[in-house]
């Protein structure tokens, strides 16, 4: 457990490469598949298990999103929701503190730690890979009916 409360979760390395170009590639063949739940108390991979089904649209989000080549290759349009680094702060902590039963100065020295540098090596760099930026703190009504309408017109 100790060893695992010191590994960078924060970092695309952390990440299945595999599983997750595994799970799109069947996700885009039409076909179901079984995802994972992961423990951020115990920091493992559970034995709970969600079915993702198939559709006509997919969206995949999180902060490794665009950290792999052969992934990105798969993706038709690319979203960037860029977020003031002070509230991105304040959301985490809000969130480890509900969600995860953490204390705020452990989430400040995961921050401080692992977070920000991993931030500003990996994740600040795929704005340069989206397609499309927004502001996750601003209402986005004419961006979305873009968004739907390129959606409609590339079925």
């Amino acid at each position: 457990m100790e060893e695992r409360k010191l590994k960078n979760y924060d970092d695309p390395s952390s990440i299945s490469k595999y599983d997750f170009l595994n799970a799109l590639s069947q996700l885009r063949d039409g076909k179901s598949v079984k995802i994972f739940q992961y423990s951020f108390k115990n920091h493992v991979r559970t034995e709970n298990y969600r079915i993702v089904n198939s559709s006509d649209l997919l969206i995949i989000e999180g902060i490794f999103s665009f950290s792999f080549n052969e992934i990105l290759n798969l993706y038709d349009l690319k979203i960037y929701v860029d977020l003031d680094t002070d509230l991105r702060l304040i959301r985490r902590i809000l969130r480890d503190s509900r969600e995860r039963g953490r204390s705020l100065q452990t989430t400040i020295n995961q921050y401080l730690d692992t977070i920000r540098p991993t931030q500003e090596r990996f994740v600040k760099k795929d704005k340069n890979l989206a397609d499309i930026i927004i502001f996750g703190d601003r209402e986005h009504t004419k961006i979305l009916n873009l968004i739907v309408s390129y959606i409609e017109n590339n079925k």
